[in-house]
């Protein structure tokens, strides 16, 4: 009867311990996948480019108890709290080491570069400010971006068929004043704007070579006329 009664304690004790390996498995299975979850979720949403400072999270919204902490490679460029401390003289990349830790189990180290703008958002506007004319003549080049690709200026024109966003000028038949609308950005902050330009008429003897021109390029010849 003994030897029954030890070998139960034996099988519930073998037992006990298989439940609470595998209780244990999944959650660190659990707490893997929430750690691919929070991984992803910081490359979706923190900005790579920074002019004065970028947001760098130390929690998750999508997986609660996950806790984000960051280490610059250059802190005296840019600090773990992302703040660029000072400014480079050409933009540059930093690299910032930062750790996600998900309860008892899960503590994984990541890598990520961030780049420094070596401008200023004003420097950069007043730079885009400088290739608007007062008078339109030709297409303006407009660069995507500017300091070395930390900063882009997005732009809005009041007629796009004149003047459009990607700097093409199409001269009109009457003239016209062109209103730029433009969001100097680096993705964290923002500086809104707005100047005019004048886009001078084509005059009457380019009208009329032109609907000449057009008269001729859908069928109507100036013989056949």
């Amino acid at each position: 009867m003994k030897k029954y009664i030890f070998f139960a304690l034996m099988l519930f004790v073998i037992g006990l311990c298989l439940f609470n390996t595998a209780c244990s498995n999944d959650i660190k299975q659990k707490e893997y996948k929430n750690l691919d979850i929070v991984h992803k979720w910081i490359k979706k949403n923190v900005n790579r480019k920074v002019v004065n400072k970028v947001d760098l999270p130390t929690a998750c919204p999508d997986v609660n108890g996950a806790i984000i902490s960051w280490s610059s490679t250059e802190p005296k460029v840019i600090d773990n709290m992302g703040r660029v401390i000072s400014r480079p003289s050409d933009t540059k990349r930093v690299m910032f080491n930062y750790t996600i830790k998900i309860g008892d189990n899960v503590n994984e180290e990541y890598e990520m570069g961030i780049y420094v703008s070596s401008k200023t958002l004003e420097e950069v506007e007043n730079e885009f400010l400088k290739m608007i004319p007062s008078t339109l003549k030709e297409n303006i080049s407009f660069p995507n971006v500017f300091a070395g690709g930390a900063v882009e200026v997005i732009i809005a024109t009041s007629d796009e068929t004149i003047l459009s966003p990607s700097g093409k000028y199409t001269q009109p038949n009457i003239d016209s004043k062109i209103e730029i609308n433009y969001i100097v950005t680096d993705g964290n902050e923002e500086i809104t704007g707005n100047v005019s330009t004048f886009a001078k008429a084509k005059s009457e003897k380019e009208r009329l070579n032109n609907t000449i021109k057009w008269l001729n390029e859908i069928g109507f010849n100036e013989l056949l006329l």
